[in-house]
């Protein structure tokens, strides 16, 4: 038995109103604040989950930054602007400015060309023509030493390496092997092409492309797909630019990822054919690099 605490009447302990004067009981307010804690819990972890997925949702957008920043500096200094970096343009930083940038005349071309630096002359691609084994620089026939970076170049500019690149890669064996391995021999091959692509050009670009394992496992997860975009946009012009600088007679580009495995998803043969092109630039590239250096 309990007693009200506005009319003094004896009530059951388990009653919620006072059957006397209709008043609430110390039960119905008890159940009343349980009731209020639980929804106070429940609308703070909402707040706290929101507050996460807005701080993750704000990470992939810190690509777009150095994205505008390079777009600024082509357009600054009047570079030519790849389709790639267009297409980029168009789907992550403004539509209409992506359309736009397909209707700029550009002038020269946004590939690397080797220059002479004897006399400040762009070297023409495959006119008689040698490259510094230490530097990459675009060299005429006779010269036997290197005038930007001053080493001895042999008659035919021959350096080659100590070990040899894989030259076998196939688009069969590709996806025979991702049948059978269940999915992991691709990421040993763009493994090996993240790795060969930095020993064959990185004394020549400067650059250093990220391994593959680290781009998958890491940052795909933490930029929600966007870094494997930026990742093979990349190493797709790089690697075409490589090509032109060792007068590889075979075209490929960033805009052979944007059109083919991007776009080209929707005719399901577009992914196929980009992966074909990558496989053969590389298998070329390894080749002139055992050769060559």
């Amino acid at each position: 038995m309990i007693i009200c605490k506005r009319c003094g009447a004896e009530i059951s302990g388990d009653a919620v109103l006072c059957p006397n004067c209709n008043c609430r009981t110390g039960i119905y307010n008890a159940e009343i604040k349980q009731e209020d804690s639980t929804l106070v819990m429940i609308i703070r972890a909402l707040i706290i989950v929101s507050l996460f997925f807005s701080v993750i949702l704000i990470l992939p957008m810190a690509w777009v930054i150095p994205l505008k920043r390079k777009i600024f500096a082509k357009l600054d200094h009047g570079d030519a602007i790849s389709t790639g970096l267009k297409l980029l343009t168009f789907f992550f930083v403004n539509p209409i400015a992506g359309i736009l940038m397909f209707f700029l005349k550009d002038e020269g071309s946004a590939a690397y060309v080797p220059r002479d630096f004897s006399d400040n002359k762009t070297i023409q691609r495959g006119v008689n023509m040698k490259f510094c084994p230490s530097c990459g620089t675009g060299l005429a026939n006779e010269a036997v030493v290197c005038p930007n970076c001053g080493s001895v170049v042999t008659a035919q500019g021959v350096n080659p390496p100590a070990f040899k690149l894989k030259t076998n890669r196939s688009l069969i064996k590709l996806i025979l092997l991702t049948i059978i391995t269940f999915g992991i021999y691709p990421i040993i091959v763009m493994s090996g092409i993240s790795t060969d692509i930095n020993i064959i050009a990185s004394k020549y670009d400067g650059k250093k492309t990220m391994h593959y394992c680290l781009l998958i496992f890491v940052f795909s997860w933490l930029t929600f797909g966007i870094a494997p975009l930026i990742w093979s946009h990349r190493i797709s012009e790089r690697i075409g630019v490589e090509l032109l600088r060792r007068n590889i007679p075979y075209k490929f580009s960033a805009s052979d990822f944007w059109l083919w495995n991007v776009l080209g998803a929707i005719i399901v043969v577009g992914p196929f054919i980009y992966m074909h092109k990558l496989l053969k630039s590389m298998n070329l590239l390894c080749e002139d690099y055992n050769i060559r250096g």
